[in-house]
């Protein structure tokens, strides 16, 4: 759990539910997105039970409170070569208070101390809203 400026937060394995409502916040900000088309929550399902047995894809649902507050992860995770890319979405009643950097610093932590990774990076595009905060973070 981290606790900085009054943000309690911890990551816990995700769940199938947190994952749905995650798609919601995502269908509902189509600017900000890497793919070119909706998803079912049948897909999103399949993709729930298809993380059993990945070992390239690690997703968390972000907690504060007993509510969720995102999803968050690494995909193109390799931990031979020690590297993943950040994955986060964050319910849009929790964006611009600190919840973005709040995750951002527990899954540093995570990737770095717990899984050992020597490189973490991210990607988004100038027309995503959120833009601002990977710049400056």
């Amino acid at each position: 759990m981290l606790n900085t400026l009054g943000i309690n937060l911890k990551l816990s394995r995700v769940k199938q539910r947190d994952l749905i409502a995650a798609l919601d916040w995502r269908e509902n900000d189509f600017a900000s997105l890497r793919t070119s088309h909706f998803i079912l929550d049948s897909a999103q399902s399949e993709f729930y039970q298809s993380l059993k047995n990945r070992t390239d894809i690690q997703y968390f649902s972000v907690i504060n409170d007993k509510k969720i507050v995102g999803v968050c992860g690494f995909v193109n995770l390799n931990l031979v070569n020690r590297n993943g890319e950040i994955a986060m979405i964050l319910n849009p009643k929790f964006r611009g208070d600190g919840y973005g950097l709040r995750t951002l610093d527990l899954l540093l932590i995570h990737g770095f101390n717990n899984l050992g990774l020597k490189n973490i990076y991210g990607e988004t595009y100038e027309c995503n809203p959120s833009y601002g905060f990977w710049e400056t973070s």
